[in-house]
């Protein structure tokens, strides 16, 4: 069986080679810095981290902040 690859927007290239680039687990707010993105990530953003994640090229971390915050953590699957 022949494996493709994903097609990916641009604004998916952007977050994945941010990602890529940092090596490590960012947040969602240094993820924005990292894109220039002038405070936060808008909802588009995080779907599209959300679609990388299912495609297998991202990894995603929720972790409890204090006893009711959610905080998500990303990054990239090592490439072979």
């Amino acid at each position: 069986m022949l494996m493709t690859k994903p097609v990916l927007t641009d604004l998916q290239r952007l977050l994945l080679e941010a990602l890529r680039k940092s090596g490590d687990w960012l947040t969602r707010p240094q993820i924005a810095d990292a894109i220039q993105r002038e405070s936060r990530l808008n909802p588009h953003d995080v779907n599209m981290l959300n679609e990388l994640a299912k495609m297998g090229l991202i990894e995603i971390d929720e972790r409890i902040v204090g006893t009711v915050r959610k905080q998500y953590f990303y990054r990239a699957v090592r490439q072979d």
